[in-house]
């Protein structure tokens, strides 16, 4: 092994063994480092869901990015179908929300296009019931094999919103200890007592 002593007063290390033992030690070092990182953030990692909003609407789509982040969901809007795609594998949704206003080509255009993509999470319509178009989009989805969920319409109450997603929502954490149980326990904080038993009679430690 040759020690080089750089300017800087950094010391820098060549060995002499072969490429793939480097490689080994490195990918040991690696899987410490992850292991060690799981320890330390086992419990305390939360997962969100994530949903995807399309709507050509700016307004309704931040209305709706709110409602969802209040529900617990990592909201993504788009204008147009042809923003959401390219990324769609990217962000992986949970659920994709699409409304239906006037434009029910588009809508159909998007659930073809989710069905081609081989897009395994739910989709929820948004529109007026009184509207034939959303009914007819809706069955248009079921007979691609998409995992629709059912219509959400408008106006809605945010309960409403919450009963269609209600089993993507993330779980209620308990609350967080004052200490985390693995911090205190790799900073010796932690204390064993030992408490003899006491006869209650003669008042003495029991052997």
């Amino acid at each position: 092994m040759l020690i080089l002593i750089c300017e800087n007063g950094l010391t820098s290390r060549h060995s002499s063994r072969h490429p793939a033992a480097d490689v080994r030690g490195s990918r040991d070092d690696m899987n410490r480092t992850v292991g060690e990182t799981g320890r330390r953030s086992f419990g305390l990692r939360r997962v969100a869901p994530r949903a995807a909003i399309l709507d050509p609407k700016p307004y309704v789509r931040t209305f709706l990015a709110e409602k969802f982040e209040e529900l617990g969901f990592i909201p993504e809007t788009w204008g147009e179908a042809h923003e959401l795609f390219p990324s769609l594998n990217i962000i992986e949704p949970d659920i994709v929300v699409i409304v239906v206003s006037d434009d029910e080509a588009g809508a159909e255009n998007v659930l073809k296009l989710l069905a081609t993509a081989l897009f395994h999470g739910r989709v929820m319509l948004m529109g007026s019931q009184a509207r034939a178009a959303v009914a007819r989009v809706q069955r248009l989805g079921e007979q691609l094999g998409l995992r629709m969920n059912p219509v959400l319409a408008t106006p809605f109450r945010t309960a409403g919103l919450k009963e269609r997603v209600a089993d993507l929502l993330p779980r209620q954490s308990p609350p967080p200890l004052p200490v985390d149980f693995t911090e205190a326990l790799g900073n010796g904080w932690l204390e064993l007592w030992y408490q003899p038993k006491i006869a209650s009679h003669a008042l003495s430690p029991l052997v």
